[in-house]
């Protein structure tokens, strides 16, 4: 075996410093893809294009290498990250990797930090503050090749931009370029649509949030690029990163890295079915994960901050190593552009809590209810705020804690049990695992349950801030939590065994799902470019009317691939036209998925009379649409196609 291809084992360190030091350095300004990082170490090896306050910034850079690094050898930093200066460092072998667990462990690196800065500031930047902390968010390991490992180190030198003066807007992605499979493809779902695993060529496989628009239009589209925005100012490793946003008609999409492990919903069910103990140092470990990423959402910045308003174990996602990132916490600001709303909200706080709260069948709305702080549930008009995502915190702490969602066994209204009696979720399952745990697992236990009851307080102004939480939190687990972590994830690894994907059979694009439900199931798999010309629409047998549609336009898409006489497609569009009407009535979910149709076969047709006939029986098909905003979007989009298609010169 040649040398490059032999495999080491290499340490990840993420470090995250804040101070004045960061805040005078530099503006974010856009983030930017490094996939070499990202698929070798398994880790967003992301820099950042950066506005720099600070004179020059590459001995700034510098310097805070020197302060991380110190005198350790075989170690370099891999990226940094702006918001809060966020350092990712690789230690190339163990010696190393202990070396740098020391400086840190000891608070050395803070001081080599602000002594190097101090260097820097004397000369270059005078009045540059110090840096106030460095926190270790993440520490796991890799197996690599010597050829990977060393292209990494040479893109780490060259992987920040600073001279890019780009407004920070995300990037559109085009949603014919996502691919997503029939089956099997679906991670989550809720009112806003469905979460589904895709792939797309530059990053690989990726998950997209699918979403109905609330009106196709320019103006919608660039609102909600802005607004998406906001998803990229959060540069926080434990914030789901976004790489781009994409729209095709009727839907919108935030395209996101792809998580591993599920959520952590799932994961506390399923060691609850597997009758397991998640080991507590890994659970202090992960919600101080989840402080970390809230605490920087409400911190992001002076002139924008950003709450989460709907914090819960299912929008907390995990990785391989059980690294957790938060996530869908642009949902209260993008809802207003993608047709979703609380209105359902009202109604379900007047239902009542089952016996058993865990049923597969109390989901959505109800589920965000019982983490909803008590004065949101005051009035549907009450805004998220900082303390409401304490609140919901406490929550999540509880359902790690006790393995059961909130309020489980309670019975009434959920009005009456949050609200009116001030009630909390029963601790009985708690306080029977501190008789059977002992030494630094009973410490973390004891040390959570009382930071839940803190997070849980009726009043909002008797809660903890966020950042006092996640300060509180690295503390016990730099202390107490961090000596055995590496043994507690592979024993979960162990017991909860990580869910194999089946490779898709079958694939299809992004803008071929049809709002609102997203199903990729029911669109036809695009076909292979076959050399066949005539174009013939089967006969309707006796199928249902999503088999009669899909079989009528499969020949289309098959055909189109290949050149054909304006006369011919004519002849084929007024048959496909008449055969369709025979169809019969159409359910507003089956109108959907025929104007769908017709819409990327509008979009395949070159300018003709037939193009216009096909856009024509499109847009009055978009009638026995019920949903308005989705009947307006694909409406909107055949008049379009219509104002845009020109007719033939009359003949003399």
């Amino acid at each position: 075996m040649e040398r490059d291809e032999l495999t080491i084992t290499c340490w990840l360190f993420t470090l995250k410093c804040t101070g004045k030091a960061v805040e005078q350095a530099f503006n974010v300004a856009q983030r930017a893809l490094n996939t070499v990082m990202m698929s070798t170490l398994g880790m967003i090896g992301v820099s950042a294009s950066l506005v720099w306050r600070t004179q020059d910034p590459d001995r700034f850079l510098q310097a805070v290498t020197r302060g991380i690094l110190g005198t350790v050898d075989n170690a370099f930093v891999q990226s940094f990250q702006p918001g809060s200066l966020t350092v990712k460092v690789v230690a190339k072998d163990k010696k190393a990797a202990h070396a740098l667990m020391e400086l840190y462990t000891q608070k050395k690196i803070i001081q080599n930090l602000n002594k190097a800065i101090k260097e820097y500031a004397d000369k270059y930047h005078h009045g540059l503050g110090e840096f106030e902390s460095v926190y270790l968010t993440n520490y796991n390991q890799r197996i690599v090749t010597n050829k990977e490992i060393h292209k990494i180190e040479q893109n780490a030198s060259s992987s920040l931009n600073f001279n890019n003066k780009s407004k920070g807007l995300p990037i559109w992605i085009d949603p014919s370029e996502i691919k997503t499979g029939i089956n099997g493809a679906k991670l989550g779902s809720g009112s806003f649509g469905k979460v589904l695993r895709c792939y797309y060529k530059p990053i690989g496989r990726c998950a997209v949030k699918c979403m109905m628009a609330a009106k196709d239009s320019s103006t919608t589209k660039k609102i909600f690029e802005n607004e998406a925005g906001m998803l990229l100012m959060a540069d926080n490793p434990h914030i789901v990163w976004v790489y781009g946003i994409t729209s095709w008609v009727g839907s919108l999409g935030i395209v996101m890295e792809y998580m591993e492990r599920g959520n952590l919903s799932e994961l506390v069910k399923n060691a609850r079915a597997e009758e397991f103990q998640i080991p507590f140092n890994l659970l202090v470990r992960i919600l101080l994960q989840v402080a970390n990423g809230v605490a920087f959402l409400h911190k992001i910045g002076k002139a924008q901050q950003i709450v989460h308003g709907d914090l819960k174990p299912s929008n907390i996602v995990l990785d391989n190593n059980f690294t957790a990132k938060v996530t869908d916490f642009g949902g209260a600001t993008l809802r207003t552009y993608t047709g979703t709303d609380d209105s359902s909200f009202s109604t379900n706080l007047m239902k009542g809590c089952s016996e058993d709260l865990s049923a597969d069948e109390k989901v959505g709305n109800q589920l965000t209810i019982i983490y909803t702080a008590p004065e949101r549930l005051q009035s549907v008009n009450h805004k998220a705020t900082k303390q409401s995502d304490v609140y919901s915190f406490g929550m999540t702490i509880y359902e790690c804690l006790s393995d059961l969602v909130p309020f489980t066994g309670m019975v009434g209204p959920f009005h009456q049990i949050i609200v009116v009696d001030k009630s909390k979720p029963q601790c009985e399952g708690i306080k029977l695992k501190q008789q059977v745990h002992s030494g630094n697992l009973l410490e973390s236990l004891l040390f959570l349950e009382q930071w839940m009851e803190k997070c849980w307080k009726y009043n909002p102004e008797d809660r903890p801030k966020m950042t006092d939480i996640r300060n509180k939190l690295q503390d016990h687990f730099d202390v107490v939590a961090l000596g055995r972590i590496w043994e507690s994830i592979a024993e979960v690894s162990s017991r909860i065994k990580l869910s194999v994907l089946a490779p898709a059979k079958q694939e299809i694009s992004l803008n071929r799902l049809c709002p609102p439900d997203f199903d990729p199931s029911k669109v036809i798999a695009e076909r292979p470019t076959t050399n066949r010309r005539a174009i013939k629409p089967t006969t309707a047998v006796s199928f249902e009317p999503t088999d009669k549609i899909l079989q009528l336009t499969r020949s289309f898409h098959t055909a189109l691939t290949s050149p054909i006489e304006n006369a011919e497609l004519k002849s084929a569009v007024d048959l496909l036209v008449r055969d369709l009407k025979k169809v019969g009535e159409l359910s507003s979910d089956n109108s959907i998925r025929l104007v769908c149709e017709l819409h990327i076969l509008c979009q395949k047709m070159s300018n003709s009379i037939a193009r216009r006939e096909l856009a024509d029986f499109g847009a009055k098909t978009c009638l026995n649409i019920q949903n308005r905003s989705v009947q307006e979007s694909f409406h909107d989009s055949f008049l379009k196609t219509l104002s845009y298609t020109e007719l033939p010169s009359p003949t003399c």
